[in-house]
């Protein structure tokens, strides 16, 4: 069966509007393998891990990562950033697509790069961050946290 995909066009103003990107669906061993460095990047840094994290829903783990991810560090997060970004293409039209390349202009505003994150991570996840983060309290403990 193929990898799942999913096209996101920026409808945002700004220099990517009406950019169309896709987004295509780790493989099971390279998302073990992403979920495993960001989890142990988590642990490095001092995140405490729940007992029971790992029988817990998709939907909690999700929540204690986006709230531990918030204190990690640039240079412990930077490489899934990156690898997040292997999996996004840009829509030439026409039926072409091609990997982004950084500094060419594919991509132009910071705005654009958060939400094909987000996308990214609901495409892996299986459902929404926005809608999980209302539910989990995860909005609110952002917002008294000064974010």
């Amino acid at each position: 069966m193929a990898r799942k995909t999913v096209s996101i066009k920026i409808s945002d103003a700004g220099r990517d509007a009406g950019k169309t990107f896709v987004i295509t669906e780790m493989s099971a061993e390279s998302g073990e393998r992403f979920a495993a460095r960001a989890l142990l990047a988590l642990t490095s840094s001092g995140a405490e891990v729940p007992d029971g994290i790992g029988q817990a829903s998709m939907a909690t783990m999700a929540v204690f990562g986006m709230k531990a991810f918030l204190s990690l560090d640039y240079d412990r997060i930077s490489p899934l950033l990156t690898e997040m970004m292997s999996y996004v293409q840009i829509d030439m039209g026409g039926g072409v697509v091609r990997p982004i390349m950084e500094g060419c202009g594919d991509i132009e505003e910071v705005p654009t790069l958060l939400k094909l994150r987000k996308a990214f991570l609901e495409l892996h996840l299986g459902f929404s961050i926005a809608d999980l983060t209302q539910t989990s309290g995860l909005a609110s403990a952002a917002k008294t946290d000064g974010s």
